[in-house]
């Protein structure tokens, strides 16, 4: 702790805690000694407390931004990715082939569908052409995982994958509410791509 004293101001420096931005920036005034009069510290609260408050939030802006790994993997708005699917591991049990291949190129938009999903574009035509369905959409499971669903609310693909840097990996998995007991799952792989302009299904 150490004392800074400017123009008969008197401000007790912060420990390393507040330097680091871990405590509330409110929790810093409480521990500003004023040297002013008892008649002037009132009105030199006034003054110090809007400069300091903007350094200090200035301050914990660019700890936050710093304490950020590098590594970790970023989304930016609506990126693109072209995937590609294995062999799956067991015949379908829904016997319809069409609603369970995810689309060949897949944009991960920001656009909130519902609580907690993200708009997925664009939508497999099978299922979009059924009398029953639901909007496809994607989620965050983690920092660097994603889960990519397109279903008709009884059948369809779910995708459960990682992503490193431009690059995603993971695994497809067919849904289906009658489903038997081995559910086909396929190995799936992405890298980023530019994103084409998708034709609205009919």
């Amino acid at each position: 702790m150490s004392n800074i004293s400017t123009g008969g101001l008197t401000v007790v420096a912060a420990d390393k805690r507040f330097k680091d931005c871990e405590c509330c920036a409110f929790a810093l005034f409480a521990r500003l000694q004023l040297n002013f009069g008892v008649r002037q510290q009132q009105r030199a609260r006034m003054k110090v407390s809007v400069p300091v408050a903007v350094l200090i939030f200035a301050a914990c802006g660019s700890a936050a931004d710093g304490s950020r790994s590098p590594s970790a993997p970023r989304l930016e708005r609506s990126p693109c990715y072209a995937l590609e699917l294995g062999p799956w591991s067991h015949p379908f049990p829904s016997g319809w082939a069409a609603i369970h291949i995810p689309p060949a190129i897949i944009r991960l938009d920001t656009s909130i569908v519902r609580r907690g999903w993200m708009q997925l574009t664009p939508n497999i035509p099978a299922i979009a052409a059924a009398r029953r369905h639901r909007e496809p959409a994607w989620r965050r499971l983690s920092e660097d995982s994603l889960h990519a669903v397109w279903s008709t609310g009884f059948s369809g693909v779910s995708l459960r994958v990682r992503q490193r840097g431009d690059s995603l990996t993971g695994q497809a998995r067919a849904d289906y509410d009658v489903g038997g007991p081995e559910v086909p799952v396929a190995r799936l792989t992405g890298r980023r791509t530019a994103c084409p302009q998708f034709a609205p299904l009919p």
